[in-house]
């Protein structure tokens, strides 16, 4: 997927992660875990080294790379991510 999004409409989440391989795979299985089924999983990886882009390619989820920048706020920020992050 290219580094910006559509605009988004339906349920969708996102999540920002950086180096965060191993809670990120908890995060994701408590969203899967709930009760909607009809929604989009967006995860912003930050540049992360650690395996994450990896186990996201094995996930049902719309990821956006980035280099790392280190300011979780500019990933908020990328146009088309207009839903409440997942924390």
């Amino acid at each position: 997927m290219g580094p910006y999004l559509e605009e988004r409409t339906g349920d969708f989440r996102h999540c920002d992660t950086y180096e965060r391989r191993a809670l990120l795979a908890r995060t994701l299985a408590s969203v899967y875990a709930q009760t909607t089924a009809d929604r989009e999983v967006i995860v912003v990886d930050d540049g992360s080294t650690d395996g994450t882009a990896q186990f996201l390619g094995s996930q049902p989820v719309s990821m956006i790379a980035m280099a790392h920048c280190g300011n979780p706020a500019t990933t908020r920020q990328l146009p088309g991510l207009r839903a409440p992050a997942v924390s």
